[in-house]
């Protein structure tokens, strides 16, 4: 597990969430609608070979600085930032 991100020192972890947001910003981008939380992350990780916990972290990281949401009804879409 020595590229888990819960493990990096806390620069290089800010980094590869930063890393990881782009891409998901990226492909949400693509989609042009709300997408089922689910299906993106599956969608994420299999375009971009990730882990699932890395693609867990990097949304919550992307939903903290506002670049992304995630509705009541689990729909993913582009924030406002």
């Amino acid at each position: 597990m020595p590229d888990a991100i819960e493990y990096m020192p806390y620069d290089k972890r800010i980094e590869r969430l930063e890393q990881i947001t782009e891409r998901i910003v990226e492909l949400l981008k693509s989609y042009n609608a709300p997408v089922a939380l689910n299906e993106f992350l599956q969608k994420v990780a299999q375009t971009y070979r990730l882990a699932m916990s890395q693609v867990k972290y990097g949304l919550t990281y992307a939903k903290s600085s506002g670049r992304v949401t995630v509705d009541a009804g689990a729909m993913v879409r582009l924030g406002a930032a």
